[in-house]
């Protein structure tokens, strides 16, 4: 059957159960690749059209007041959909929509085979940014001239669904085989054209490599020109930084910025005369290019090895990125390796073995597997981040990911990683892997002298957080449950397996039950929540005769797995390799030891637990954590020695003009190295102004609420100026849960509400759709205070609730503040006050993005100009004109400015 027809809906809503109803419908029938006929009808759905649907698609309630019906039409389309395949972008949504209206007209349900050509995207093209439609065939460079009109969007689906069978029909057979296993699983109906795409085209199977009955992209080796440089460092960044620029090409055309070649001398200088550099770049420098320049340059001319290390993974490929474009435009002469972590990089072989288990395939584990059996056929690197997978589609992937391969596997991604920063002059790593690295095989490092370390304010919280331990009850949960699969593979005594399972789950879950109950007792002062709302309470805080009984519970389970392991050892009755068995008992000693480390009842001033609990989630639902307090140390005796010259660099660095707070965090030494800050070249003078109102209630923390809603009342009338486009930034997220329902009141449908962690969605999809609806406000917590970009119009103001000092007895900042009160410091002035100004200036730099936005920013919070440390804030920041006056003064500069 090579028949399709493609369908797109625009509808008054999501649900067709609640009432929701068709506004036009869009049909293209698509036969033997070629489209043969097309059918567009705008519908009356006898209700009205919110306006959140008509700024969506165009259509306004005027616009179909005196079109028919769907019960008018039904007749005349349900024929288009005979002996074809139903096609949608989101089939269930498209044919549960279509199944209700011929319901309702007297007509039988669709009952064709389907193909959801998003399911087919996320299968064969994982690479793709977004798999909504208009941005999916942006990417794959289909025209879409009318997004969310039901004719244009479904002609391009058949142009996509066009695009991905020419993709699929290109798998090797052996790819096209094994997605017939998992084809029952999926949505789409592909068995046929999965049958009858791997009966042609024998040839295409020879461009592909074969493991354990897997097709794989063959790794090809690339040769390094090894020839030299033949000019200084300042002749050859000079003929960089001129016009026209051999980047020209790269970047179309390079942009020179103020402070940019000054980096890149500082960066070369501290490098060949082997000291450190504090280099603070402000927002627009372009700081990644130019240490990419310097070091670059001279990892070729001295033939050292110089590593890159970045806060995330997302950033260390950001780094790849620009090198590629760098290399690109300069015919570099360099080779440059991007490394990360095991888990990060699939096993074929624990892959295969996969496959043959559909014990516990469930609609995302096909998925997935589908679209690694595809992706395999495409990398070259095997790295996840290259893709996206669903939800659930990661737990998997952990199992089978390089972490447990075997060493001696025939062919090993992360161990062609490995190879690849042998031969490399420049590594890219992230900071938790340069702790791991450091902490454990330092080997790795052992060739590359020198370092500069990006986003370095992250490095002193990275390094806590790697040298502690997290305890999550469902990830222990599902670590148990594969352990499960795993040892019973290994025995032929299912039944006292079965016994010892079940009493491990049961004291597990008695023991974090308890623990939930241990973070609910006590003063409100000792428990706090995070920015996502859930429950914190220190160990040092809870009364150690209550905390003893857990540590009496814990010990039941480590009894416990002991028993497992000697089970183990005793009762490998089928066959099973002896590295399969130890690496068991090795997670298995993992865990007991986590677990002992966790539970000791000695006092340690150097490290700080907590207990974290779900407001509102099950009672289970409990995460352990235990960070180190002495991460100085850490960095002093296992990374600093490890390098002749490192190099900070961030844009957050220093606190009113000095570095000092950034120094002591990491114990760098004072010693003659280069300490720079370079400005922002935005001219922030003319592109935004500073508002403080002073006519606020006073901020009183046994109740917050007068002060929240003049703030709310405040964004209310400022949303009007501004037309939605706000950033508003908190402390707390049940102040923003708050202000959340008050905004929602005072708004009700005339503006979008977006918050972080009510929103459903990722940081990403949240920002994607605060862009995506022009009268929108974006509320968040600690994550959107950096990293957050939105460039131009799409941002216009933004509006920090309060000074973001850290909550008192936040776990972890409350250790740190009582471990400086006994070492005679001061932790307002070391550590509170400089944590907050380095987030305020995050904050700031949320608003000027590039040298052409304009925007204000609010701050409603008094203490900025009524307090003495208010000039330590304003001092961290570039110059700006400001404004402390009454709301209703501010709201009259607002309109001036807007207008």
């Amino acid at each position: 059957m090579n028949q399709f027809v493609v369908v797109d809906l625009e509808t008054t809503g999501n649900s067709p159960q609640k009432g929701d109803r068709i506004i036009e419908i869009g049909i293209v029938r698509y036969i033997n690749g070629e489209v043969v006929d097309t059918y567009n009808q705008l519908l009356n759905p006898n209700m009205h059209i919110s306006r959140f649907i008509t700024h969506l698609t165009g259509i306004s309630n005027e616009l179909i007041f005196d079109q028919p019906t769907f019960s008018d039409i039904a007749d005349d389309i349900y024929h288009f959909f005979q002996d074809a395949y139903f096609v949608a972008h989101n089939v269930p949504f498209d044919l549960g929509f279509l199944n209700v209206e011929f319901k309702n007209a007297g007509l039988p349900p669709i009952n064709q085979p389907t193909i959801d050509t998003v399911e087919l995207s996320r299968l064969l093209r994982p690479d793709a940014p977004s798999f909504k439609l208009s941005q999916l065939v942006t990417f794959l460079g289909i025209d879409h001239d009318n997004p969310h009109r039901a004719s244009s969007d479904a002609y391009v689906t058949a142009q996509l669904l066009d695009e991905l069978l020419h993709e699929l029909r290109a798998l090797p057979n052996a790819t096209l085989n094994q997605l017939k296993t998992i084809e029952p699983y999926l949505k789409s109906d592909l068995h046929l054209i999965l049958e009858q795409f791997s009966q042609k085209d024998q040839s295409k199977d020879l461009h592909y490599s074969y493991l354990h009955g897997l097709a794989y992209c063959p790794t090809d080796r690339t040769s390094v020109d090894v020839s030299d440089f033949d000019q200084s460092f300042g002749e050859w960044i000079e003929s960089i930084f001129t016009n026209p620029s051999p980047l020209d090409s790269a970047f179309s055309p390079f942009e020179q910025r103020l402070g940019q070649r000054d980096i890149s001398e500082y960066v070369f200088h501290s490098l060949s005369s082997h000291n450190q550099a504090i280099i603070e770049a402000g927002a627009g420098t372009g700081k990644t290019l130019s240490y990419l320049l310097a070091s670059g340059y001279f990892a070729k001319q001295n033939k050292q090895k110089i590593i890159i290390s970045t806060y995330l993974k997302r950033l260390q490929d950001q780094l790849l990125d620009e090198w590629n474009k760098i290399k690109g435009a300069l015919e570099w002469p360099l080779q440059i390796a991007n490394l990360k972590g095991k888990q990060n990089y699939i096993s074929i072989p624990l892959f295969s073995d996969s496959l043959a288990n559909d014990a516990q395939m469930n609609y995302d584990i096909a998925l997935t597997k589908a679209i690694l059996l595809v992706w395999l056929t495409q990398t070259k690197t095997g790295d996840i981040d290259d893709i996206q997978l669903p939800a659930n589609g990661y737990r998997y992937f952990k199992t089978v990911s390089s972490l447990k391969e075997s060493h001696h596997v025939e062919k090993s991604f992360y161990r062609d990683a490995l190879m690849r920063v042998e031969e490399a002059d420049v590594l890219i790593v992230n900071h938790a892997l340069l702790v791991e690295f450091a902490s454990s095989d330092a080997q790795v490092l052992e060739p590359f002298n020198y370092m500069i370390v990006d986003e370095a304010h992250h490095l002193e919280r990275v390094i806590a957080n790697q040298l502690g331990e997290q305890l999550h009850y469902k990830q222990l949960l599902t670590t148990f449950k594969q352990l499960y699969v795993d040892i019973n593979s290994c025995t032929n005594d299912r039944k006292q397996l079965d016994q010892m399972f079940d009493s491990l789950k049961q004291e597990l879950d008695l023991l974090f039950r308890y623990l939930n109950h241990l973070t609910k007792q006590g003063s409100f002062k000792k428990t706090q929540k995070n920015d996502l709302g859930r429950l914190q309470r220190s160990i040092s805080e809870i009364d150690q005769t209550d905390f003893s009984v857990s540590v009496d519970m814990a010990e039941r389970v480590t009894m416990l797995m002991g028993d497992l392991d000697r089970f183990i050892q005793s009762n490998q009755q089928k066959r099973a390799s002896i590295e399969v068995v130890n690496q068991l008992r090795d997670q298995i000693q993992n865990i007991k030891s986590q677990f002992k480390s966790y539970f000791r009842l000695d006092d340690h001033n150097e490290e700080i637990k907590w207990i974290e609990s779900e407001t509102l989630g099950a009672e289970n639902a409990v995460s352990l954590y235990k960070e180190s307090l002495n991460v100085s140390t850490f960095f002093k005796d296992k990374i600093n020695p490890l390098f002749d010259s490192i190099i900070y660099t961030g844009a957050t660095l220093s606190v009113s003009n000095s570095f000092d707070y950034f120094k002591a965090q990491l114990g760098i030494d004072d010693s003659q190295g280069i300490e720079r800050i370079i400005p922002s070249p935005y001219h922030h003078q003319d592109q935004m102004k500073l508002l403080i109102p002073n006519d606020f209630p006073i901020m009183d923390y046994k109740s917050m609420d007068p002060f929240l809603e003049a703030t709310c009342e405040f964004i209310f009338s400022l949303a009007d100026i501004t037309k939605g486009r706000m950033l508003i930034l908190f402390n707390s997220h049940d102040l923003l849960k708050k202000a959340y329902r008050y905004l929602n009141t005072l708004f009700a449908d005339d503006y979008l509400i977006i918050a972080q962690g009510i929103t459903s969605g990722s940081h990403e999809r949240l920002k994607k759709n605060f862009q995506t609806f022009d009268q929108s406000i974006l509320l968040g917590t600690n994550a959107f205070w950096e990293g957050l970009d939105i460039p131009g119009e799409d941002l216009q103001a933004v509006v920090i609730v309060r000074l973001p000092f850290d909550p008192p007895h936040q776990p972890h900042f409350h250790a740190l503040a009582e471990k400086m009160k006994s070492e005679g410091k001061n932790p307002f002035t070391e550590l509170a006050l400089p944590r907050a100004t380095i987030r305020f200036k995050q904050g700031f730099g949320r608003l000027i993005r590039t040298k052409h936005d304009r925007g204000l920013l609010f701050v409603c919070d008094e203490r900025l100009i009524t307090k003495q440390y208010g000039q330590t804030f304003l001092k961290s920041t570039p110059d700006v004109p400001t404004y402390y006056r009454r709301s209703t003064e501010l709201l009259d500069l607002a309109l001036e400015w807007f207008s």
